[in-house]
Protein backbone atom coordinates (compact mmCIF):
# COMPACT_ATOMS: atom_id res chain seq x y z
CA UNK A 1 0.00 0.00 0.00
CA UNK A 2 1.31 3.50 -0.78
CA UNK A 3 0.06 6.83 0.99
CA UNK A 4 0.55 10.41 0.62
CA UNK A 5 0.05 13.42 2.44
CA UNK A 6 0.23 17.25 2.73
CA UNK A 7 0.42 18.63 5.81
CA UNK A 8 -0.16 22.84 5.72
CA UNK A 9 0.09 22.95 9.70
CA UNK A 10 1.94 20.85 12.36
CA UNK A 11 -0.98 20.45 14.17
CA UNK A 12 -2.05 18.06 11.27
CA UNK A 13 1.01 15.73 11.46
CA UNK A 14 -0.64 14.20 14.36
CA UNK A 15 -3.52 13.02 12.60
CA UNK A 16 -1.10 11.72 9.86
CA UNK A 17 0.59 9.97 12.90
CA UNK A 18 -2.79 8.59 14.11
CA UNK A 19 -3.76 7.58 11.16
CA UNK A 20 -0.32 5.87 10.13
CA UNK A 21 -0.87 3.35 13.20
CA UNK A 22 -3.88 2.15 12.31
CA UNK A 23 -2.71 1.43 8.67
CA UNK A 24 0.31 -1.09 8.88
CA UNK A 25 1.86 -2.69 6.92
CA UNK A 26 2.57 -0.30 3.96
CA UNK A 27 5.27 0.05 1.74
CA UNK A 28 5.35 3.18 0.80
CA UNK A 29 4.97 6.66 2.23
CA UNK A 30 4.93 10.52 0.78
CA UNK A 31 4.32 12.91 3.54
CA UNK A 32 5.24 16.25 2.61
CA UNK A 33 4.97 20.07 4.75
CA UNK A 34 4.08 23.00 3.72
CA UNK A 35 7.63 25.13 3.60
CA UNK A 36 6.36 27.92 5.44
CA UNK A 37 5.07 26.48 8.19
CA UNK A 38 8.03 25.14 10.52
CA UNK A 39 8.15 21.72 12.01
CA UNK A 40 7.98 22.27 16.05
CA UNK A 41 10.00 19.75 18.44
CA UNK A 42 7.06 17.76 19.50
CA UNK A 43 5.77 16.89 15.78
CA UNK A 44 9.56 15.62 15.04
CA UNK A 45 9.20 13.40 18.06
CA UNK A 46 5.66 12.11 16.96
CA UNK A 47 6.83 11.26 13.59
CA UNK A 48 10.37 9.68 14.96
CA UNK A 49 8.61 7.42 17.39
CA UNK A 50 5.40 6.22 14.59
CA UNK A 51 8.29 5.60 12.32
CA UNK A 52 9.88 3.21 14.25
CA UNK A 53 6.62 0.87 13.82
CA UNK A 54 6.94 0.88 10.12
CA UNK A 55 10.34 -1.33 9.71
CA UNK A 56 8.81 -3.05 6.60
CA UNK A 57 8.73 0.81 4.98
CA UNK A 58 10.54 0.34 1.53
CA UNK A 59 9.62 3.50 0.18
CA UNK A 60 9.20 7.03 2.42
CA UNK A 61 9.52 10.17 1.34
CA UNK A 62 10.03 13.37 3.54
CA UNK A 63 9.74 16.75 2.12
CA UNK A 64 9.96 20.31 2.75
CA UNK A 65 10.82 19.75 6.68
CA UNK A 66 11.30 23.13 7.76
CA UNK A 67 13.41 22.60 10.86
CA UNK A 68 13.40 26.23 12.45
CA UNK A 69 13.24 25.26 15.53
CA UNK A 70 15.06 21.61 15.65
CA UNK A 71 18.30 20.95 17.24
CA UNK A 72 20.47 17.72 17.23
CA UNK A 73 18.02 15.80 19.71
CA UNK A 74 15.06 16.02 17.61
CA UNK A 75 17.69 14.96 14.12
CA UNK A 76 19.15 11.96 16.47
CA UNK A 77 15.49 10.63 17.42
CA UNK A 78 14.92 11.06 13.94
CA UNK A 79 17.48 9.39 12.63
CA UNK A 80 16.96 6.33 14.74
CA UNK A 81 13.72 5.65 13.77
CA UNK A 82 15.19 5.55 10.09
CA UNK A 83 18.10 3.21 11.24
CA UNK A 84 15.64 0.96 12.10
CA UNK A 85 14.48 0.99 8.35
CA UNK A 86 16.51 -1.92 7.58
CA UNK A 87 14.46 -2.79 4.33
CA UNK A 88 14.05 0.41 2.96
CA UNK A 89 14.64 0.73 -1.13
CA UNK A 90 13.90 4.14 -1.22
CA UNK A 91 14.53 7.39 0.86
CA UNK A 92 14.07 10.71 0.15
CA UNK A 93 14.98 13.71 3.09
CA UNK A 94 14.24 17.42 2.02
CA UNK A 95 15.15 20.03 5.39
CA UNK A 96 14.61 23.55 5.34
CA UNK A 97 16.17 26.26 7.49
CA UNK A 98 18.61 23.94 9.83
CA UNK A 99 19.60 26.94 12.02
CA UNK A 100 20.14 25.10 15.50
CA UNK A 101 21.32 21.54 13.76
CA UNK A 102 24.72 21.56 14.50
CA UNK A 103 27.68 18.64 13.94
CA UNK A 104 26.31 16.33 16.44
CA UNK A 105 22.97 16.35 14.29
CA UNK A 106 24.52 15.67 10.91
CA UNK A 107 26.59 12.79 12.91
CA UNK A 108 23.64 11.34 14.14
CA UNK A 109 22.32 11.69 10.46
CA UNK A 110 25.39 9.94 9.29
CA UNK A 111 24.67 7.04 11.49
CA UNK A 112 21.13 6.80 10.25
CA UNK A 113 22.08 5.08 6.82
CA UNK A 114 24.60 2.31 8.75
CA UNK A 115 22.78 -0.80 8.04
CA UNK A 116 20.22 0.31 5.43
CA UNK A 117 21.67 -2.32 3.33
CA UNK A 118 18.50 -2.47 1.00
CA UNK A 119 18.90 1.45 0.06
CA UNK A 120 18.81 1.71 -3.63
CA UNK A 121 17.39 5.19 -4.09
CA UNK A 122 18.81 8.50 -1.81
CA UNK A 123 17.72 11.85 -1.92
CA UNK A 124 19.20 14.25 0.58
CA UNK A 125 18.63 18.06 0.26
CA UNK A 126 20.15 20.65 2.51
CA UNK A 127 18.69 24.09 2.04
CA UNK A 128 19.59 27.10 4.22
CA UNK A 129 21.84 24.97 6.77
CA UNK A 130 23.44 28.14 7.44
CA UNK A 131 25.89 26.18 10.07
CA UNK A 132 26.73 23.05 7.78
CA UNK A 133 30.26 23.10 7.10
CA UNK A 134 33.14 20.95 5.56
CA UNK A 135 33.07 18.70 8.41
CA UNK A 136 29.14 18.09 8.22
CA UNK A 137 29.76 16.90 4.62
CA UNK A 138 32.90 14.78 5.37
CA UNK A 139 30.30 13.42 8.06
CA UNK A 140 27.68 12.56 5.70
CA UNK A 141 30.40 11.68 2.57
CA UNK A 142 31.56 8.82 5.35
CA UNK A 143 27.83 7.91 5.91
CA UNK A 144 27.20 7.42 2.47
CA UNK A 145 30.58 5.04 1.83
CA UNK A 146 28.24 2.34 3.74
CA UNK A 147 25.23 1.83 1.22
CA UNK A 148 27.23 -0.28 -1.38
CA UNK A 149 23.10 -0.93 -2.28
CA UNK A 150 22.92 2.42 -4.21
CA UNK A 151 22.20 2.76 -7.33
CA UNK A 152 20.80 6.25 -7.70
CA UNK A 153 22.09 9.71 -5.36
CA UNK A 154 20.35 12.74 -5.57
CA UNK A 155 22.29 15.10 -3.32
CA UNK A 156 21.22 18.96 -3.03
CA UNK A 157 23.31 21.65 -1.39
CA UNK A 158 21.45 25.04 -1.44
CA UNK A 159 22.60 28.29 0.52
CA UNK A 160 25.11 26.24 2.45
CA UNK A 161 27.45 29.26 3.42
CA UNK A 162 30.37 27.37 5.24
CA UNK A 163 30.83 24.19 2.87
CA UNK A 164 33.93 25.29 0.76
CA UNK A 165 36.80 23.05 -1.30
CA UNK A 166 37.61 20.37 1.24
CA UNK A 167 33.84 19.82 1.66
CA UNK A 168 33.97 18.83 -2.26
CA UNK A 169 37.26 16.49 -1.45
CA UNK A 170 35.14 14.32 1.30
CA UNK A 171 32.49 14.22 -1.51
CA UNK A 172 34.53 13.23 -4.29
CA UNK A 173 36.00 10.40 -1.42
CA UNK A 174 32.91 9.18 -1.04
CA UNK A 175 32.23 8.47 -4.62
CA UNK A 176 34.95 6.53 -4.95
CA UNK A 177 32.91 4.00 -2.89
CA UNK A 178 29.93 3.91 -4.88
CA UNK A 179 31.40 1.82 -7.43
CA UNK A 180 27.49 0.36 -7.83
CA UNK A 181 25.77 4.02 -8.52
CA UNK A 182 23.71 4.15 -12.05
CA UNK A 183 22.72 7.55 -11.12
CA UNK A 184 23.88 10.50 -10.10
CA UNK A 185 22.10 14.12 -9.50
CA UNK A 186 24.34 16.70 -8.09
CA UNK A 187 23.28 20.22 -7.33
CA UNK A 188 25.56 22.80 -5.55
CA UNK A 189 23.58 26.71 -5.07
CA UNK A 190 24.41 29.47 -3.81
CA UNK A 191 26.27 30.21 -1.23
CA UNK A 192 29.48 28.18 -2.60
CA UNK A 193 32.72 29.87 -2.53
CA UNK A 194 34.22 26.73 -5.05
CA UNK A 195 37.88 27.07 -6.57
CA UNK A 196 39.22 24.83 -9.67
CA UNK A 197 40.91 22.55 -6.69
CA UNK A 198 37.08 21.16 -5.31
CA UNK A 199 36.05 20.88 -8.72
CA UNK A 200 39.28 18.90 -9.38
CA UNK A 201 38.87 16.77 -6.24
CA UNK A 202 35.16 15.95 -7.20
CA UNK A 203 35.55 14.95 -10.60
CA UNK A 204 38.36 12.32 -9.13
CA UNK A 205 35.29 10.57 -7.68
CA UNK A 206 33.16 11.21 -10.31
CA UNK A 207 35.33 9.74 -13.19
CA UNK A 208 35.90 6.29 -10.71
CA UNK A 209 32.25 5.63 -11.17
CA UNK A 210 32.37 2.78 -14.43
CA UNK A 211 28.59 1.99 -13.76
CA UNK A 212 27.36 5.31 -14.53
CA UNK A 213 24.59 5.77 -16.88
CA UNK A 214 22.77 8.97 -16.30
CA UNK A 215 24.05 12.32 -14.79
CA UNK A 216 22.95 15.40 -13.72
CA UNK A 217 25.38 18.38 -12.96
CA UNK A 218 23.61 21.90 -11.67
CA UNK A 219 25.87 24.65 -10.20
CA UNK A 220 24.95 27.70 -9.75
CA UNK A 221 27.42 30.89 -8.92
CA UNK A 222 30.71 29.80 -8.78
CA UNK A 223 32.43 33.17 -9.16
CA UNK A 224 36.03 31.61 -8.83
CA UNK A 225 35.38 29.13 -11.44
CA UNK A 226 37.47 30.14 -15.10
CA UNK A 227 38.28 27.98 -18.03
CA UNK A 228 40.07 25.78 -16.07
CA UNK A 229 37.54 24.74 -13.82
CA UNK A 230 35.35 23.70 -16.78
CA UNK A 231 37.81 21.12 -17.82
CA UNK A 232 37.86 19.69 -14.70
CA UNK A 233 34.21 18.97 -15.01
CA UNK A 234 34.34 17.86 -18.60
CA UNK A 235 37.21 15.27 -17.81
CA UNK A 236 35.45 14.04 -14.83
CA UNK A 237 33.10 12.35 -17.10
CA UNK A 238 34.62 12.02 -20.27
CA UNK A 239 35.88 8.20 -19.55
CA UNK A 240 32.80 6.60 -18.40
CA UNK A 241 32.00 4.50 -21.54
CA UNK A 242 28.40 3.43 -19.60
CA UNK A 243 27.15 7.21 -19.79
CA UNK A 244 23.88 7.42 -21.44
CA UNK A 245 22.40 10.36 -20.32
CA UNK A 246 24.16 13.70 -19.28
CA UNK A 247 22.33 16.67 -18.16
CA UNK A 248 24.79 20.38 -17.36
CA UNK A 249 23.41 23.48 -16.12
CA UNK A 250 25.91 25.86 -15.54
CA UNK A 251 24.27 29.24 -14.02
CA UNK A 252 25.97 32.65 -13.22
CA UNK A 253 29.38 31.78 -13.58
CA UNK A 254 30.92 35.24 -14.70
CA UNK A 255 34.57 33.96 -15.45
CA UNK A 256 33.29 31.39 -17.92
CA UNK A 257 34.18 31.89 -21.61
CA UNK A 258 33.67 30.07 -25.22
CA UNK A 259 36.96 28.55 -24.14
CA UNK A 260 35.44 26.67 -21.51
CA UNK A 261 32.77 25.81 -23.63
CA UNK A 262 35.37 24.61 -26.06
CA UNK A 263 36.82 22.00 -23.67
CA UNK A 264 33.42 20.68 -22.84
CA UNK A 265 32.83 20.51 -26.66
CA UNK A 266 35.97 18.08 -26.82
CA UNK A 267 34.88 15.84 -24.35
CA UNK A 268 31.73 15.39 -25.84
CA UNK A 269 33.14 13.86 -29.20
CA UNK A 270 35.19 11.41 -27.05
CA UNK A 271 31.66 10.09 -25.58
CA UNK A 272 30.07 7.91 -28.09
CA UNK A 273 27.82 6.17 -26.12
CA UNK A 274 25.80 9.13 -25.10
CA UNK A 275 21.62 9.00 -26.08
CA UNK A 276 20.51 12.24 -24.83
CA UNK A 277 22.41 15.67 -23.95
CA UNK A 278 21.19 18.92 -22.13
CA UNK A 279 23.23 21.24 -21.87
CA UNK A 280 22.21 25.27 -20.62
CA UNK A 281 24.73 27.76 -19.89
CA UNK A 282 22.93 30.51 -17.74
CA UNK A 283 23.70 34.04 -17.36
CA UNK A 284 27.26 33.27 -18.48
CA UNK A 285 27.88 36.87 -19.90
CA UNK A 286 31.19 36.25 -21.10
CA UNK A 287 30.25 32.99 -23.55
CA UNK A 288 29.18 34.51 -27.07
CA UNK A 289 25.96 32.70 -28.18
CA UNK A 290 26.36 31.95 -31.99
CA UNK A 291 29.90 30.51 -31.33
CA UNK A 292 29.18 28.01 -28.66
CA UNK A 293 26.71 26.72 -30.24
CA UNK A 294 28.19 26.05 -33.18
CA UNK A 295 30.28 24.22 -31.66
CA UNK A 296 28.23 22.27 -29.58
CA UNK A 297 25.99 21.42 -32.72
CA UNK A 298 28.50 19.81 -34.69
CA UNK A 299 30.07 17.67 -32.43
CA UNK A 300 26.27 16.47 -31.49
CA UNK A 301 25.45 15.96 -34.81
CA UNK A 302 28.62 14.06 -35.05
CA UNK A 303 27.81 11.38 -32.31
CA UNK A 304 24.36 10.99 -33.50
CA UNK A 305 22.34 12.02 -30.33
CA UNK A 306 18.62 11.10 -30.45
CA UNK A 307 17.61 14.22 -28.37
CA UNK A 308 19.35 17.21 -27.64
CA UNK A 309 18.66 20.36 -25.38
CA UNK A 310 21.40 23.09 -25.65
CA UNK A 311 20.99 26.75 -24.23
CA UNK A 312 23.38 29.10 -23.76
CA UNK A 313 22.29 32.30 -22.20
CA UNK A 314 18.92 31.78 -20.95
CA UNK A 315 17.75 29.98 -24.69
CA UNK A 316 17.23 26.25 -25.24
CA UNK A 317 17.38 25.00 -28.51
CA UNK A 318 16.17 21.37 -29.78
CA UNK A 319 16.94 19.29 -32.68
Amino acid sequence: MSLSFKCFVTQGLQRVVDFLKEMRPLKKIFIGFCAENFIGQQAVKQLSQDLKGLSPLKNLHLGALNFREIGDHELKLLSHSLQEMIYIQSLSLNFLNCKQIQEEGVKELKESFKGLNCLQNLTLKLTRWSVVNNNDVFLLSQGLKDLHALRQLNLTFSICGQIFDRGLQALGKALKELGSLESLNLELFEGTEFTERGIMWLKDGIKELKNLERLRLNFSKFKQIEDEGMKEIATGFEGLGSLKEICLIISEFPEITNEGVRVLNQSLKKMKGLQNVNISFLDCKQITKEEALEMLKKTLKEIKMKKVEIGPQNCIWQF
